[in-house]
């Protein structure tokens, strides 16, 4: 999805498999375009100013895979210890600082992890 309109009509809809947003949006504009859906995918494309992730709590109960593998800006990874059915994680890691992914150990269904932008050595 790339279109706010077709963004606001999402509250229409009470169950989304999977979500696909190009969209640059703060964590405001996410937490009240996912308000009172049931969202299972989530993959967030060109959101450069997503630097929290405080939204995620609207589709905490419902959440099994997550995307945020094109989001440069994230720093605070805490809201993540609440999505308990998490499975999947991709995340960008070009700006991860050693102690952000803490939350990551308390996933308790996450078996896969995928980090783009990894740092090369050598």
């Amino acid at each position: 999805m790339s279109d706010r309109k077709q963004l606001r009509a999402l509250r229409h809809l009470p169950s989304v498999f999977a979500l696909s947003l190009r969209l640059d949006l703060s964590d405001a504009e996410l937490g009240a375009a996912l308000r009172d859906t049931r969202l299972e995918g989530l993959f967030l494309r060109k959101t450069s100013r997503l630097a929290g992730l405080s939204f995620l709590s609207t589709v905490a109960g419902s959440l099994s895979v997550l995307d945020l593998g094109w989001c440069p800006a994230l720093r605070d990874f805490a809201p993540l210890t609440g999505l308990g059915r998490l499975e999947i994680l991709f995340l960008d890691a070009e700006g991860i600082r050693t102690a952000d992914p803490v939350p990551l150990a308390d996933l308790p269904a996450l078996w896969r992890l995928g980090l783009r932008n990894p740092r090369r050595t050598g």
